[in-house]
């Protein structure tokens, strides 16, 4: 039993050292489990847990996980008390056995209501701090964020760490990309391990690089040439380790703050920035923001909309309460845009009508407006004209009637079918084309007139969308009334 524990613990250390060799000379970091002061155990358990987790995605480091270290404490028979040993002295031992290059230890307190990660970075080699960092909170839900600063902290202090894998001619490739952080232009000092005494290794300079091209996982870099050795030959070869020639500084790290919406009527729907955030239930809605000026729309059905603008600080809590107003329920419409149809007028005047070849005059009709669910409106124009036999018209050949209405109604819906009745005023003006008719005799009575205006009534139906029909009788106007009939089409349906 006691050897299949041995083997089962040499794979775990195996695997480790073997994803530190894939891990591009990462070095290995032992996250130390965190003091609990004012806070308890299982809160302090959690809060490493997450920054083991945060140091990981850095791609940064090479960090075991709990179950990993407890297994080696126990192959060294060594009590496993050293996993929860406060002392930096402890600390330093449980990271020597885990074979690591540097430690962090540190603890999370609870004071006056504010919770705090308090952090010291540790070089496992000389036992120095070698920096220490701290974050603070308000609630015990946002330790999660604050352990997320202090891993982004954390690996901005340590300079990018990495490997040549390949070398082709002047094709030199790192296995630092994008994910990294690497970009374009970044230099790195490239080195060597020399054994200097037997059994002692130092990394020795080789060179300068500097990025010329980046992808997510790799990059590519050429050595630099300056100075006295510009004409010295620059050798870099695969299994060279890269070291970024400084530590990567973070202007601002990810700093959020919290807001909760609050709604009346309750579930209504929020947008930040015009981005769903989902529904705001009775307990509210809490969204994560980056700090500075955010637009906050609040908005349900029959309901008045709600906007605002806000502007948040790092790791501020602000509530917003909408308080939404009802909408006064508007009048349901349909909108006919444009509409166009055949026209066929025949006058009142039987004078003026025999003179007209088929006694009708033939034309186009346009009209734009609107189709409320009652009420309906419409403005347009139409222009006909008739041929004049020259027997019965004396010498006229054609006639022209330019006109043009406005008009309201009432347009009950049913179905698919608009009915309609309707009251409109219209402007006619009649062109021939021998203006001698008026010299000396008015052939044509009253309908000659060249201005011709009044009031007319209507009615029709809309038939779906694309298609219309209606009537229409002149009012009021005995020598010149018309009687129309449009068929039309829906040129935009409405």
């Amino acid at each position: 039993m006691v050897m299949v524990v041995r083997l089962a613990v040499a794979a775990l250390i195996g695997l480790w050292n073997l994803s530190a060799a894939h891990a591009a000379e990462r070095l290995r970091v032992v996250v130390h489990e965190l003091d609990a002061n004012g806070v308890s155990p299982q809160v302090a358990r959690v809060v490493s847990e997450q920054l083991r987790s945060k140091l990981i995605e850095t791609r940064r480091f090479v960090v075991p996980e709990r179950e990993k270290m407890e297994a080696v404490v126990a192959e060294q028979s060594v009590s496993l008390s050293l996993l929860a040993c406060s002392s930096q002295e402890c600390a330093i031992e449980l990271g020597r056995i885990l074979q690591a290059n540097k430690m962090v230890v540190g603890s999370v307190s609870l004071l006056n209501q504010t919770y705090s990660i308090n952090t010291r970075f540790l070089d496992l080699e000389t036992g120095a701090a070698e920096f220490s960092a701290e974050e603070k909170c308000q609630t015990a839900d946002d330790l999660f964020l604050a352990a997320e600063r202090l891993a982004a902290r954390i690996a901005a202090s340590v300079p990018q760490r990495g490997t040549v894998t390949a070398v082709s001619g002047e094709n030199i490739i790192i296995d630092l990309g994008a994910l990294d952080g690497v970009s374009t232009g970044m230099q790195f000092r490239v080195l060597r391990r020399v054994e200097r005494v037997q059994g002692y290794w130092e990394e020795e300079q080789v060179a300068l690089a500097v990025v010329t091209s980046v992808q997510p996982t790799w990059s590519r870099i050429e050595p630099q040439r300056a100075g006295l050795n510009f004409m010295r030959p620059v050798s870099i070869q695969q299994n060279d380790i890269v070291v970024g020639v400084q530590s990567i500084t973070v202007d601002e790290l990810p700093r959020y703050a919290f807001l909760s919406v609050y709604s009346r009527p309750v579930g209504a729907e929020v947008y930040v920035d015009n981005l769903f955030q989902g529904r705001a239930p009775e307990s509210g809605l809490e969204v994560r923001l980056t700090p500075g000026k955010h637009t906050v729309r609040v908005s349900a059905p029959a309901h008045r909309t709600e906007e605002r603008s806000i502007e948040l600080r790092p790791d501020e809590r602000r509530s917003f309460n909408a308080t939404l107003q009802p909408r006064l329920r508007r009048i349901p419409f349909r909108m006919q845009v444009l509409t166009g149809g055949y026209v066929q007028d025949r006058p009142a005047n039987a004078a003026f009508r025999s003179r007209l070849e088929n006694e009708r005059m033939n034309g186009a009709r346009v009209g734009i407006g609107r189709v409320y669910s009652v009420f309906m409106s419409e403005a347009g124009g139409s222009w006909t004209h008739a041929n004049m036999p020259a027997d019965r018209s004396f010498g006229l050949n054609e006639v022209h009637n330019l006109s043009l209405h406005a008009q309201g109604g009432i347009s009950p819906r049913l179905g698919w079918v608009l009915p309609y009745v309707a009251l409109g005023y219209e402007f006619s003006r009649f062109y021939f084309n021998d203006q001698n008719v008026f010299e000396g005799q008015q052939s044509l009575g009253d309908a000659g007139k060249v201005g011709n205006s009044g009031w007319y009534w209507g009615a029709g139906a809309f038939l779906g969308h694309w298609f219309h029909v209606g009537l229409r009788q002149t009012i009021g106007r005995p020598e010149t009334d018309f009687r129309s009939l449009t068929i039309g089409v829906n040129l935009a349906g409405f």
